[in-house]
């Protein structure tokens, strides 16, 4: 799949936090495959290039973890094996995975593995339930799913995809038990939980992309898998949605990778530690905006640190002309 270039460097021309441009997709066609089975060897391309080099950071259990190529590799052969020998025994070996929740490297890495074991991989809103979520399930007709988070799990265990036999549902952690329609399977091993991941502290490599989105964002992942696999950039996730800020704080990314709500949200963020209207520090905030010069920067970058954001490759510049602007924003968003 082809697309434009991810439209969230850091590039803020005239300082405007609303310029910030979601990379944006045309909605897919949900039969259609995300990428293809070329991801397996580009996937080894990078870990042969840069085995170490971190592929994905996130926040666990309060500290960072880097995730690197050559772990990627590994991951990705192993439940490449496990979701080809789940498909073998039934009509058709075509792996169709359903994906809902929180992005993060549990389930970018099972999305990586199916792609590059041939199949299918469909992202799912992470707030459907009931006969929405089952509309949704009898199109996809998923071999596989990944779900996150205890209620949408149990949300998932209530719908009746119509297959056979029980599916595989995987879980990061088998807090649940299955049920006649679908198999419970942890990711891993409970007590191998991330050996293989190293803990770090939260530095910033060069090229960070920050996501703290869900499947709600129609072609999300395809934006992300673009900046991962054809720009190998390092992605980096939040521990939760609750910790996005403090997160991003902490590591201050050089990218941002969002949606068109995350980026009005953002905004909102941005204005709302203005100050109230009026007060000194919003007139000083206001100016600096649209002012040049050592005190105006000195503002902006304040500001910008505070949101997580004073990584950003070019935090605040007062005339850019050639800077990127956004494409149409995703209405699915």
């Amino acid at each position: 799949m082809t697309a434009p270039r991810p439209l969230v460097p850091g590039h803020l021309p005239d300082g405007q936090m609303t310029r910030l441009a979601p990379h944006n997709l045309p909605a897919a066609d949900p039969s259609a495959p995300l990428r293809g089975a070329e991801v397996g060897e580009t996937i080894r391309e990078h870990a042969a290039r840069t085995p170490g080099r971190p592929a994905f950071l996130h926040k666990r259990h309060g500290r960072w973890l880097s995730f690197s190529w050559a772990y990627v590799r590994q991951e990705v052969a192993r439940l490449e094996a496990v979701l080809r020998a789940q498909t073998a025994t039934r009509a058709g070996s075509d792996i169709r995975l359903a994906v809902s929740g929180a992005y993060d490297p549990d389930l970018v890495i099972l999305a990586l593995a199916a792609l590059a074991a041939g199949g299918r991989v469909h992202a799912v809103d992470p707030a459907l339930a009931g006969e929405d979520l089952a509309r949704i399930l009898a199109v996809v007709a998923p071999t596989q799913a990944f779900v996150q988070g205890r209620r949408a799990i149990g949300a998932w265990l209530d719908v009746r995809p119509g297959a056979s036999r029980p599916l595989p549902l995987f879980v990061a952690r088998p807090f649940v038990a299955g049920n006649e329609t679908w198999t419970i399977v942890p990711l891993r091993d409970p007590a191998d939980d991330l050996a293989a991941a190293t803990p770090r502290r939260p530095e910033r490599p060069e090229g960070v992309v920050w996501v703290d989105e869900g499947t709600q964002w129609q072609g999300g992942l395809g934006s992300l898998l673009d900046v991962l696999l054809d720009e190998g950039r390092t992605v980096a996730f939040p521990e939760t949605v609750a910790s996005a800020l403090r997160d991003r704080r902490e590591l201050q990314p050089t990218a941002l990778l969002l949606s068109a709500a995350r980026r009005a949200r953002l905004g909102e963020e941005d204005r709302a530690r203005r100050g109230a209207e009026g007060s000194t520090l919003r007139r000083l905030t206001d100016w600096a905006e649209r002012s040049s010069g050592l005190l105006a920067h000195a503002v902006n970058r304040r500001r910008l640190a505070v949101l997580g954001l004073g990584g950003l490759d070019i935090p605040h510049t007062h005339a850019a002309p050639n800077a990127a602007v956004g494409r149409a924003a995703d209405a699915t968003a």
